[in-house]
């Protein structure tokens, strides 16, 4: 789905112009600026880049969220979101370093996965949910497409939710801000609140943007993630086989 809507940023961008970006590549640069650039930049998807355990628990966990809200609400108990989730759960012991963390990421991650539907019993059906979604930012000079999970009414706003099956604060950080970034430019109204939720640990995260100040924050940090992000992108295809000189780059972002 195609949103555009002009309102004016306090950044004025002079690196960014006429680029592209898509949430989950913002992602993987977040994690890894060096898989990154081998997956989207060199082309080595399947010889540097295979899935790791936590991508391959996220997907699952991603299309057991869809199932449990494509069904009735009262056919939501929790016996049934448990099944949702075993019937999508199709991975074997040796994709896991040990044994034992694939038992106790099954057992937390379906755990987890659980509480955090029950704890929303009041919601019947998400306004959004897994539809993506494209907009200018940036006074039109850049394009940034995302995925949402799920986004829910509220009496003065609405809510944007995301599980996520990672322990990467620069990950979920960046979520945030981008999140709300986004929403202000493309929907024209703040989310009331934005929240993140760890299945491995439980732990939530939440932004909540209370005025310009903060929005301007916001898109500073966008601003910078995604400039420092595109710098990677043009430096590395200009030194493709340089490969090396990447694995101590890191990520000038983080949540203060």
């Amino acid at each position: 789905m195609m949103v555009t809507k002009n309102t004016d940023e306090p950044c004025e961008p002079h690196f960014l112009e006429s680029l592209s970006f898509k949430d989950y590549e913002v992602e993987d640069w977040l994690r890894s600026p060096t898989d990154y650039c081998n997956k989207y930049i060199r082309g080595n998807k399947n010889k540097n880049c295979r899935l790791t355990w936590k991508q391959r628990v996220q997907y699952i966990v991603n299309h057991a969220l869809n199932d449990v809200y494509t069904i009735e609400p009262e056919m939501r108990t929790r016996e049934h979101i448990y099944d949702c989730f075993l019937r999508r759960w199709n991975l074997k012991p040796n994709m896991f370093p040990t044994y034992f963390l694939y038992q106790k990421v099954l057992s937390e991650v379906s755990s987890q996965f659980i509480t955090w539907i029950e704890n929303m019993r009041d919601l019947e059906t998400p306004i959004v949910l897994f539809e993506s979604f494209t907009t200018s930012i940036f006074n039109q000079s850049v394009q940034l497409s995302m995925i949402f999970q799920m986004i829910e009414c509220t009496k003065t706003s609405y809510n944007v939710r995301k599980v996520f099956v990672d322990e990467e604060r620069n990950v979920i950080d960046g979520y945030l801000h981008m999140t709300a970034v986004f929403c202000h430019k493309a929907f024209g109204k703040l989310p009331d609140t934005i929240e993140t939720t760890n299945l491995l640990t439980g732990e939530k995260r939440e932004l909540r943007i209370s005025d310009d100040y903060e929005l301007k924050e916001a898109q500073n940090k966008v601003y910078v993630m995604l400039q420092s992000m595109e710098r990677l992108r043009s430096q590395n295809k200009e030194h493709v086989k340089e490969v090396s000189q990447w694995d101590c780059y890191s990520t000038p972002f983080s949540m203060h």
